[in-house]
């Protein structure tokens, strides 16, 4: 069955990714963009804790997006 935590989390940002799809579609905002990425990124979370065979690039994606919106932030 695996660890709970792990499908607790997975099913949260599932359901994330689904809300911010869902409310872009519904009210468009100037920034679309940020809004499909943000998705993406509980994508990567979802598919590390469902898939355990494919755990390593989604996590490997996860510490990318982390680093790079670290170091733009310390940038700005």
């Amino acid at each position: 069955m695996g660890n709970p935590l792990k499908w607790i989390l997975g099913m949260v940002s599932a359901g994330f990714a689904a809300m911010l799809v869902y409310s872009e579609h519904l009210a468009p905002y100037s920034a679309p963009l940020v809004v499909y990425l943000v998705a993406a990124f509980c994508l990567a979370i979802t598919i590390a804790c469902f898939v355990p065979r494919a755990r390593n690039a989604p996590l490997r994606l996860i510490g990318a997006i982390v680093f790079v919106a670290t170091v733009s932030y310390f940038l700005y």
